[in-house]
């Protein structure tokens, strides 16, 4: 049916439509969404739909910046429960109105699902004569670095075999 975001500002809020044409939000008069905090510039942020239909806003190069979920953003994805600042204005999506498959787009979850993180090399679990409890992140210890430091830490040898194995595997 429709993507709403709200905007709560000194008490007040209020209610818009987001549409494939920009929204944009700041103190100015011409702006479609009017924001009276002084931290705001005078065209502060655009909401926009995608083709898609998932919501987008976009800072228009203003000084305090936009953030969403507390980090700062250039632009980014709006999903349900995402929690837009501009200024001390906040700005939410509202699903109250929105369809079965609205609610979908926006949701964080699907969103997770559609691009799952994919493991760079699958590695098979070290035998127990393997195992050296040498982290490879932890590095040579300072007895190993002054004596040799170019020496091949014990994880890294571990990690070497292991791939051996896995080409062994391939071939035959």
């Amino acid at each position: 049916m429709a993507i709403v975001l709200m905007v709560s500002e000194e008490g007040t809020t209020k209610a818009y439509t987001l549409t494939r044409s920009p929204i944009i939000a700041g103190r100015s008069q011409s702006c479609d969404i009017i924001l009276y905090n002084v931290l705001c510039s005078s065209e502060h942020c655009q909401f926009v739909l995608t083709e898609s239909g998932q919501a987008k806003v976009m800072d228009l190069g203003s000084t305090n910046g936009v953030s969403v979920n507390g980090s700062s953003t250039l632009h980014c994805k709006l999903f349900l429960g995402d929690e837009i600042y501009m200024g001390d204005a906040k700005a939410w999506l509202d699903d109250a109105k929105m369809t079965f498959q609205e609610k979908q787009v926006h949701s964080k979850d699907t969103a997770l699902k559609r691009h799952p993180a994919k493991p760079v090399i699958k590695l098979p679990p070290l035998s127990k004569n393997e195992k050296t409890g040498k982290l490879l992140a932890s590095g040579p210890s300072s007895k190993e670095a002054k004596s040799n430091p170019h020496k091949t830490s014990t994880a890294v040898r571990n990690v070497r075999k292991a791939r051996a194995i896995i080409n062994k595997k391939k071939e035959s």
